[in-house]
């Protein structure tokens, strides 16, 4: 299950038959019934004899194979019942009203949001929202896979990300989010700021989606949280581990203090992994002291430009300080 996450349904789902075995009643069967059985399947059905003359045999096979349905099937209507696939999630929204992104690519790819705030999306994760109900009242997206946010700070707009059975409120603040398709399990790792976590069947949702608090159950800094779905069944709170973080920009800091800017704007090249292009002679002596640690990066760039009096503007190929 360590090695390869995505057989990890099918070893429960095997779990689960044994367990079955496992009640059905035992009956005893005398070596001669057993070699006749064993005699009368190698024989196959051109013999002419019936294939299992033994009731009682017959009757521990049924018990068995009674035992296997009833523990499949009341697997699958729990499982039907709570699983929450990207699918279902964004059958709410109509197709013409739905903007995707998919990176299908081995590299990270950098997207700005309508209202600035900013997702990095990882290799085969999925990302969308709905093109006129974003940032009106509030602003929904949906993951499938991994994705970086950096939320833009709007209290009166709370933030909400609908990954599976796992719903991720934000005010505006930088988080992790796992949520691959065949995944036992969703995370949650904060970088800064507060989470707000719940699942799809808590009985606060409709208060926790139209309010616009965070209801005091929340993560912080350096905290995670996990779904397993199959219970529908969140973790404790714990303290996250920096081997849990794989990519650069869940991992800096952004605080500079009397730095180059050719440092600063090569730290946001490889975290975001954008082109940032500028005059590297005009400002090859500029230094910086700056906090731009949760602010997406249209905002850290911005602010940047502030203090050495630039502008920028973005293009398709990457971003231009001028």
């Amino acid at each position: 299950m360590a090695s390869d996450p995505a057989q990890q349904q099918i070893i429960l789902q095997a779990a689960l038959l044994v367990k079955a075995a496992a009640t059905a009643p035992e009956v005893s069967i005398n070596p001669s019934e057993s070699t006749e059985v064993w005699q009368r399947i190698s024989s196959g059905p051109e013999s002419g004899r019936p294939a299992y003359r033994n009731r009682k045999w017959l009757w521990a096979v049924g018990s068995m194979a009674a035992a296997l349905l009833v523990f499949l099937g009341i697997y699958r209507y729990e499982n039907a019942g709570s699983r929450v696939s990207y699918e279902n999630l964004i059958a709410e929204v109509a197709p013409s009203d739905y903007k995707e992104i998919r990176n299908d690519g081995p590299d990270p790819v950098f997207i700005s949001l309508p209202d600035r705030s900013s997702v990095v999306l990882y290799q085969g994760s999925r990302i969308g929202y709905s093109i006129s109900g974003y940032n009106r009242e509030k602003r929904e997206v949906y993951l499938l896979g991994e994705g970086f946010f950096e939320v833009s700070k709007n209290p009166q707009k709370p933030f909400f990300v609908y990954s599976n059975e796992l719903i991720t409120k934000v005010l505006g603040t930088s988080f992790t989010i796992k949520a691959p398709e065949n995944s036992a399990k969703i995370e949650v790792i904060v970088k800064s700021g507060k989470v707000e976590v719940i699942t799809q069947k808590d009985p606060r949702k409709k208060r926790i989606l139209e309010s616009k608090e965070l209801d005091g159950n929340y993560l912080v800094e350096n905290q995670k949280i996990d779904l397993e779905r199959t219970t529908m069944k969140l973790s404790p709170i714990v303290k996250r581990e920096l081997t849990e973080l794989n990519h650069a920009v869940q991992q800096m800091k952004f605080d500079f203090d009397d730095e180059p800017l050719t440092r600063i704007i090569a730290d946001l090249e490889l975290a975001y992994n954008v082109n940032i292009a500028y005059d590297k002679d005009k400002w090859q002596n500029v230094k910086l002291t700056a906090h731009l640690s949760d602010e997406p990066l249209y905002d850290k760039i911005e602010m940047i430009c502030k203090a050495i009096e630039a502008g920028y503007e973005v293009r398709p190929d990457g971003i231009i300080i001028k």
